[in-house]
């Protein structure tokens, strides 16, 4: 096989890969045939590679620094290629980074005790995970109060005529919209204040903050890391990429970024979704194979 010249490492803070957008569904449901697909262990799927469980750590040209304990680097690794696809991060645990199988799945049990324990949900935002999040769990506990909160007066205003879709259904549905409110941060269990003035008692609902996302970047900004590399970086912290997904700096070529750490123009209408995920993943990997002096038609 044309793959069989490239060894790959493959480092990650978990032994698994975890599918994303699965993750809202197992939120609000135990559905052990959906988590069977959704959390698979890393060494099923890369055969002949190596897989290295801890935290990037800083970006050299030719080498990184990986962690087993955050920020504290403890091996050096080498590269020919080097792919950065390190995500984003919510502030209500969607996402995790528990390196091991079980926990991730004793953490997604138990979220679904907790809601099913609680006289109401709260979801603050009104973005794509805000809405996913607050139709499942609807669907899960339909005579649980909702309460949904988002800063816009309209639901997913990054996409086109879906809030005309969306709000006559969530309001048959019984949910509680508090539109053109944004969400004042509160610490676990104090009430929930917006900005018109509206409270929402928190001591016994769960609540999920769906108001956005952080990437992944922090290795880039470690004083370790080249410097022009972290001139990659916009103001919010993503990663400036060519249309190869090269990251945007001279004389890093060998450098590719895919997923949500890319910035905005990389998706469509700002939307960081798997689907291009997968796009930026085709790109890069007929991209390297290309560098590499070996085409892919043996392997695709």
């Amino acid at each position: 096989s044309t793959y069989a010249a490239l060894h790959v490492t493959l480092v990650d803070t978990k032994e698994y890969f975890e599918n994303t957008p699965n993750i809202l569904r197992l939120l609000a449901a135990d559905n052990p045939e959906l988590e069977r697909k959704s959390l698979i262990p890393h060494r099923e799927r890369l055969v002949g590679g190596e897989v290295l469980i801890g935290e990037l750590v800083a970006v050299r040209a030719d080498h990184v620094l990986v962690g087993e304990v955050s920020g504290v680097a403890s091996k050096v690794l080498p590269y020919d290629f080097l792919v950065l696809a390190t995500g984003s991060t919510y502030r209500s645990d969607i996402k995790t980074e528990g390196a091991s199988l079980e926990h991730r799945r004793a953490s997604l049990q138990l979220e679904r005790a907790r809601v099913a324990a609680a006289d109401a949900t709260i979801i603050v935002g009104g973005g794509v995970v805000g809405t996913e999040l607050a139709f499942e769990w609807r669907h899960a506990f339909p005579h649980k109060p909702l309460h949904w909160v988002s800063a816009s007066d309209a639901l997913l205003p990054r996409l086109p005529g879906a809030h005309a879709l969306v709000q006559p259904i969530a309001e048959q549905q019984g949910m509680h919209l508090y539109l053109g409110e944004r969400g004042l941060s509160a610490p676990p269990g104090e009430d929930i204040a917006t900005t018109r003035g509206t409270t929402l008692p928190a001591a016994n609902a769960r609540v999920f903050w769906c108001t956005g996302y952080a990437p992944n970047t922090r290795y880039l900004k470690d004083a370790r890391t080249d410097a022009a590399l972290a001139a990659a970086l916009d103001s919010d912290g993503f990663v400036r990429t060519r249309p190869t997904q090269q990251v945007d700096v001279p004389g890093f070529g060998r450098v590719f970024v895919g997923g949500d750490i890319c910035e905005a123009t990389r998706f469509g209408n700002g939307e960081r979704m798997a689907a291009y995920a997968h796009v930026h993943a085709y790109a890069i990997v007929e991209n390297i194979l290309n560098a590499a002096g070996c085409r892919g038609e043996e392997g695709m």
